[in-house]
């Protein structure tokens, strides 16, 4: 007879399919948006980045109020690269995502990898003209090595 408190063969089995099968299954389901966003965010970003030339981040709003709120906005463009010839701007904010701007913005931006451009709303930085966000500009930007030549 074995003592009370040790596992045999069938018990270690079901504990390490569930810690390492069960467990982490139901955690994906659960958190697939934030892992999604994660991914998008940390590994497909940075090659968008580079490829489009543009660096954005969230950053402080320039308000005088003292809990400003951040918002994801262009913070530098390569001149000569895609969003530089599409008219985009430091400073410029992507618009009409309502689900979080990063998020839609890269997927955006990855789905249009393919067909070659990609159409963007975006608004001018508030502080340079206050009624920027009434008028959203439709920029196109080019994709400089996509896989159809030609494509809008």
């Amino acid at each position: 007879m074995r003592p009370p408190f040790v596992l045999g063969l069938r018990e270690w089995l079901t504990l390490v399919v569930g810690l390492f099968v069960v467990l982490p299954v139901i955690l994906g389901i659960a958190f697939q948006n934030d892992l999604y966003e994660a991914y998008l965010v940390h590994f497909k970003a940075p090659s968008l980045q580079s490829e489009l030339g543009f660096r954005a981040e969230y950053v402080q709003a320039q308000r005088p109020a003292t809990h400003s709120p951040r918002r994801f906005a262009i913070t530098s463009v390569e001149p000569g690269g895609p969003f530089w010839i599409a008219g985009i701007r430091p400073g410029d904010i992507p618009f009409g995502y309502k689900h979080g701007f990063r998020v839609g913005f890269y997927r955006d931006l990855d789905r249009a990898r393919e067909s070659g451009s990609v159409e963007l709303l975006i608004v001018r930085n508030g502080n340079s003209d206050p009624n920027a966000w009434e008028t959203p500009i439709r920029v196109i930007v080019r994709f400089p090595f996509s896989r159809k030549p030609g494509a809008v």
